[in-house]
């Protein structure tokens, strides 16, 4: 297994999982994943998987 720290869309490829790590300041980060779309991205591949 093969573990990396991704900040954009492009970079989470074809990833097995994803594991968000815990938070101390959740809103500001949760605003960050938006703004760098990776909420999207993970939403994509989920939906990829369940085909």
């Amino acid at each position: 297994m093969r573990v990396r720290y991704v900040a954009s869309p492009d970079e989470l490829g074809q990833s097995n999982a994803v594991i968000l790590p815990e938070t101390k300041s959740t809103v500001e980060d949760l605003v960050w994943l938006f703004r760098n779309g990776l909420d999207r991205a993970i939403a994509r591949a989920v939906v990829g998987r369940r085909r």
